[in-house]
């Protein structure tokens, strides 16, 4: 069966001027000083990684703010699911997160 071209109905992007799709596809660049925001929605990332990836954030010039439950021993379950979300929208809602990057991800973050 042969590959037919996008439908610009289902990707607005397919055939916009390259000015709007730059645009659109994105966010403005974080300065230095800005808030990183660091989730874990799959499973808690081993301390010492973690460690070693804030203090290369802070190098960089950045403030880290981690989920407060990033460190929190988690398996996959059900009950924690809740949670885990209310976490990681929290860190997107924090007006002083200008971007938020994953400590670990993994099949738990689709739950």
């Amino acid at each position: 069966m042969p590959i037919s071209a996008p439908d610009s109905a289902d990707y607005p992007l397919v055939g916009a001027e390259p000015a709007l799709a730059a645009s659109l596809a994105r966010p403005p660049a974080i300065a230095k000083g800005e808030a990183i925001g660091v989730v874990a929605p799959s499973y808690s990332p081993r301390e010492g990684q973690l460690a070693r990836g804030v203090k290369a954030l802070e190098r960089a010039g950045y403030t880290v703010i981690l989920d407060h439950d990033i460190l929190e021993l988690r398996r996959f379950e059900r009950r924690q699911d809740e949670r885990r979300a209310a976490n990681f929208m929290g860190m997107w809602l924090d007006l002083r997160v200008k971007a938020v990057i994953g400590g670990t991800g993994g099949y738990g973050a689709t739950r």
